[in-house]
């Protein structure tokens, strides 16, 4: 326990900072209201890996640029993200942390896309959607492999400059305007209210409130969800 006090104390802080200006963090976890705290995530992993300081350091990078990037976000189910980073090599780790801490300046308010949730990305619809593009050769991918990040770096770039040209998807948006290239609303009641529903019926693809979440892609999830918000109107 020794060992990892000071890794602990450094996911506390960041835990009392996010509770300090969310109302709640919450989980998509069906059964569950509130998400897995820094805290906890740590004491469950931290104790089998070599550098816990270390760990504890990327995922408050993380989730500090996270709640930057996304003040408005809904479910922070980190679990199955913090058990990907603690899986990882050290210099591997490292460079997912730089990748998914850009990411979220890449798409979050302060940029051009101006996407309101991370949930796409934690949950993973965009993993998923790009997989079943080319399932022989990137099945063996995952949701936080740096072969992903990556492509959604490309991607991050290839929308900013859609936006730039006003493109008809992805226009240029006026202040204060959100951006939501979705056919259904995504509000946050009608967010929280389809998103709740989908993972109670197991359409989620990656169940990030799990350690141990086996990632899914052989569904269409993305026509799920969509046919699942016509259906709750």
């Amino acid at each position: 326990m020794r060992r990892i006090s000071g890794a602990l104390e450094l996911l506390r802080a960041a835990d009392a900072r996010l509770d300090a200006v969310l109302i709640e963090r919450r989980s998509l976890g069906p059964g569950r209201t509130r998400a897995t705290s820094l805290e906890d995530i740590g004491h469950a992993l931290l104790g089998s890996v070599a550098e816990p300081d270390a760990l504890a350091r990327d995922l408050v990078r993380i989730a500090e640029a996270v709640h930057r990037a996304f003040p408005g976000n809904l479910f922070w189910d980190f679990d199955f993200l913090a058990a990907c980073l603690a899986k990882a090599e050290a210099g591997v780790r490292g460079e997912m942390t730089e990748r998914i801490v850009a990411l979220q300046d890449r798409f979050g308010l302060s940029s051009p896309i101006c996407f309101r949730y991370v949930h796409d990305f934690m949950y993973g619809f965009d993993w998923a959607r790009w997989v079943q593009k080319a399932p022989d050769s990137r099945r063996g991918v995952g949701p936080f492999d740096l072969v992903f990040l990556s492509y959604l770096d490309r991607r991050g770039g290839e929308l900013v400059k859609l936006i730039s040209e006003n493109d008809a998807k992805y226009p240029r948006l006026e202040a204060g305007v959100m951006r939501n290239p979705f056919e259904f609303p995504r509000e946050p009641e009608d967010e929280a209210r389809l998103h709740e529903d989908l993972a109670r019926r197991g359409l989620i693809p990656v169940e990030a409130w799990r350690f141990d979440a086996v990632p899914r892609f052989s569904e269409p999830f993305s026509d799920l969800r969509r046919e699942r918000a016509l259906s709750l109107g």
